[in-house]
């Protein structure tokens, strides 16, 4: 016999579990996730070439990246089950009571045939991930026959003084809970945990409260939400300025104490662009004249024009990094040379070596753009100076938006 008496937390199957609280945990669940998983991934993308580089190609990721992505999923529908039975059994009451096992069933297989479309494009597979998120939505929205017909917590409102200020406003109000906002603030689990506070705010606060009259209690609040909001942007902008001009002032000095540091960032970016190249397309060929990039033309036919302009520009970073040498890598980017690798470059189709894509612009409309950039160093400030030269940059791209397919 199950019980009906509410349970609010983050495991254990038995009770039930009203919208607001099961809110409450699903948000939990994703900042442990986003916290523990998606943040060292992240840290990863950063730190290797080329993880960032199959990224930005749309290629292929390493099998443990797999790996970790099918045991984040795994770990999220694990977690989200104590909470989705006990929010079925309230939706479902005493008729339905017999019904929850397998409507939570249902919603489990749904939820672990989604985890294939993390790294798949699959339409199918992504089709489970779309059921599954339709049903954690609709169990926040559909109102509980045990909860529902309870009477509503004169406590439970937003707290938006808690969601501002995490946890400083928990510290004025003596919720030590909210001290996990500090080490979350440096991961994506941040802003779930940052809602969590506002959900669960006016509780935590209330329990702490020694004055125990309902309205006192929310002035008291609405006076600290005020307080809040006018004092975090500015403590925020003051922050800001002074982080700019200690980054401003480290970056100047270790530019100048290390000459090699502008070389280095500048090979870092074009290493990613050629680790993108190698990811993006199937086969690449370097000739003395000419420049050959092979992709498949499906892939091409369903580019945006952008796309097309960002596969190009992947190109030629690959080539610069191929045929130019550590010494004159920076000035690559600020001379003609530029534009005598891009008029090279082609795009072919790996279907029958049609062309796709090439590049043409006179060297002169290049020296152009940089004589104007060191004679007029409010050109990026212009506007109309600054669109007048992209535009004439963005001539020299043509490409073949309608290739035969296989």
């Amino acid at each position: 016999m199950y019980s009906f008496n509410e349970n609010n937390s983050l495991f254990g199957f038995d009770g039930i579990l009203n919208r607001r609280n099961y809110i409450v945990n699903i948000l939990i669940v994703e900042a442990i996730v986003q916290s523990l998983i998606a943040t060292p991934l992240l840290i990863a993308v950063f730190m290797s070439n080329n993880l960032t580089g199959a990224i930005l190609g749309g290629g292929t990721m390493p099998k443990w990246w797999y790996f970790v992505m099918c045991v984040s999923s795994f770990l999220s529908s694990v977690m989200y089950m104590p909470s989705i039975v006990r929010r079925f059994r309230d939706i479902m009451g005493n008729s339905g009571k017999d019904d929850v096992k397998s409507f939570a069933i249902f919603t489990f297989i749904i939820l672990i045939l989604s985890i294939p479309a993390s790294f798949t494009q699959d339409m199918f597979l992504a089709s489970f991930k779309f059921i599954g998120l339709i049903i954690l939505i609709s169990l926040a929205c559909i109102r509980g026959k045990v909860t529902g017909f309870l009477p509503k917590s004169p406590v439970a409102e937003f707290n938006w003084g808690a969601f501002i200020g995490t946890w400083i406003w928990g510290l004025f109000n003596k919720s030590f809970k909210t001290l996990w906002a500090l080490p979350l603030s440096f991961t994506m689990g941040a802003l779930p945990f940052y809602i969590v506070c506002g959900l669960k705010g006016n509780e935590w606060a209330y329990e702490k409260s020694k004055n125990k009259d309902i309205q006192t209690f929310h002035s008291k609040q609405k006076i600290q939400t005020i307080i809040w909001t006018v004092i975090l942007p500015v403590i925020s902008f003051v922050f800001i300025i002074f982080g700019s001009i200690f980054v401003y002032k480290f970056v100047s000095g270790y530019t100048k104490s290390h000459p090699d540091f502008t070389k280095q960032a500048v090979e870092y970016y074009v290493n990613t662009e050629s680790k993108a190249a190698v990811s993006k397309f199937d086969k690449i060929e370097l000739g003395a004249g000419e420049y050959k990039f092979y992709i498949d033309p499906k892939k091409w036919a369903n580019s945006s024009y952008k796309e097309k302009m960002a596969d190009f520009d992947m190109a030629s970073g690959y080539v610069m990094l191929q045929t130019l040498n550590d010494s004159n890598i920076i000035d690559a980017f600020s001379n003609a040379s530029t534009s005598n690798i891009m008029n090279k470059i082609k795009i072919y189709s790996t279907y029958n070596d049609e062309l796709l894509g090439e590049y043409h612009l006179d060297p002169e409309v290049i020296n152009e753009f940089m004589d104007e950039i060191k004679n007029n160093p409010d050109v990026k400030n212009n506007p109309e100076i600054k669109n007048k030269l992209l535009d004439k940059i963005k001539k020299g791209y043509r490409f073949n938006s309608h290739p035969a397919l296989p």
